[in-house]
C-alpha cells in the first residue's frame, strides 16, 4: 500500500545513509520502493547491508527496473 511504502522510505531516510530511492506504483494498491542505481557491486552490497539491518519483510535485488 502507498502508506506502507511511504513509511518505508521515511525509515530508510531516517536510519540509513542511502539517498537514492524511488516509489513506483504497480497497481491501485501495490507500490514498490526502489533504491539505486548503483555504479558497482560493492555499493550495492553496502546498501543491501544497511537495509538488511532495518528488518523489512521482503528484500529483492532487481536489475533494469
Amino acid at each position: 500500500y502507498q502508506d506502507s511504502a511511504i513509511n518505508m522510505i521515511n525509515k530508510i531516510k531516517k536510519e540509513t545513509s542511502l539517498q537514492r530511492y524511488d516509489l513506483k506504483k504497480l497497481s491501485n494498491t501495490k507500490y514498490r520502493v526502489l533504491l539505486g542505481p548503483f555504479s558497482d557491486i560493492k555499493k550495492l552490497e553496502e546498501a543491501f547491508n544497511e537495509i538488511k539491518l532495518l528488518k523489512f519483510e521482503n528484500l529483492e535485488i532487481l536489475k533494469n527496473v
